[in-house]
């Protein structure tokens, strides 16, 4: 008889272990990584950047890591800058959740960037659901999402959620380059309205003759709807590999 107890004994130990460590199974980290550059305002890297949204449908949803998800500064999924532009975030979150999310960016966690206070404009369809924001379905392991651009709320304009501010060849690298010409506007040596254009120049060899420092090969457009009444200049070069 003693022989009979221990053994269902150890028989209902292993039935009441095998759940828990099927519960565990279910749950995965997602990586998030983001580049700000395309944002309108002056964002520094000592700036604030978070995931805001919705689990499932559900806002203020608690995830399996103890974080906290919503549509507003309850949100707590925090992005740690991680050099430059560079955003990285990693989350927990149960195997099939579907997140609707957007970045939000600020100077804190309650006063936003220019022109949406902090909040991303619409999007297109993704993951075969028809919402405006992001959308992530958490697959069956630990994954990296692919990098994403900030997308400014300018005029409700919809892009692709993994949109980028430049085209994608493949011969080439591309080189997105932005200045802030607000500072010598302000110092009236430079007026938008009467001086330009705004162009990169450098070296012709490493460049591949993209650039030269004679010549500017490359133009800069203005960002009429960035901050302090579109201070900021941006454009692409295309360096040959």
């Amino acid at each position: 008889m003693r022989k009979v107890m221990i053994l269902l004994s150890v028989a209902l130990l292993a039935f009441l272990a095998f759940p828990a460590t099927q519960a565990s199974a279910q749950t995965v980290n997602v990586t998030f990584v983001v580049n700000t550059s395309t944002n309108l305002d002056t964002l520094g890297e000592d700036g604030f950047v978070e995931i805001r949204g919705a689990v499932n449908g559900q806002t203020g949803a608690v995830l399996p890591g103890g974080k906290i998800i919503d549509w507003n500064s309850s949100s707590d999924l925090e992005l740690a800058n991680i050099g430059g532009d560079y955003w990285s975030g990693t989350f927990e979150f149960n195997v099939g959740d579907t997140l609707n999310y957007k970045f939000w960016t600020g100077f804190d966690s309650d006063n936003g960037t220019f022109p949406d206070n902090g909040w991303e404009g619409p999007f297109n369809p993704s993951n075969g659901i028809d919402t405006d924001t992001r959308t992530v379905i958490v697959g069956q392991s630990d994954t990296t999402l692919p990098l994403q651009f900030y997308h400014p709320n300018v005029g409700g304009a919809k892009v692709d959620q993994l949109f980028r501010p430049f085209e994608d060849k493949p011969d080439t690298v591309a080189i997105y380059f932005r200045v802030n010409m607000g500072g010598v506007t302000e110092q009236a040596k430079f007026d938008p309205m009467v001086n330009g254009p705004v162009g990169v120049r450098g070296d012709d060899v490493a460049s591949g003759k993209t650039l030269d420092w004679g010549t500017t090969k490359v133009l800069l457009t203005r960002e009429t709807d960035s901050v302090n009444d579109g201070s900021f200049w941006s454009g692409v070069a295309y360096i040959p590999k």
